[in-house]
């Protein structure tokens, strides 16, 4: 009886693991500078769970509830106000009007 139930246990997790693979997932690449993937390793290993799912988890937080900007963040930053443009090519100009005057610094 244990057996029959453990049988149908792992049948339900790998039919959820099945789901949840051919639904939700799509195959990637990322490139993880080392001393960050041995964190996330030795972060998984205690919570006892893969790196790619440590990795999702990290990213669903971030792209979701974590974000405090508006919806429209990006698109009001794109339209300048009116002058805005001017202002910074007058400032641009005068920056570099000023480390022209400077000599380089010696490396």
């Amino acid at each position: 009886m244990a057996a029959e139930c453990e049988a149908s246990v792992v049948r339900l997790a790998w039919s959820l693991f099945d789901e949840y693979t051919r639904q939700y997932t799509m195959p990637t690449s990322v490139h993880i500078p080392k001393p960050i993937l041995v964190a996330v390793d030795r972060k998984a290993r205690a919570l006892k769970i893969s790196r790619n799912r440590l990795i999702v988890q990290a990213l669903e937080r971030e792209v979701t509830a974590g974000s405090d900007w508006s919806p429209d963040f990006f698109d009001r930053l794109a339209m300048a106000e009116p002058g805005v443009e001017a202002a910074v090519e007058e400032m641009l100009k005068t920056i570099q009007r000023q480390r022209g005057s400077k000599k380089p610094v010696r490396l």
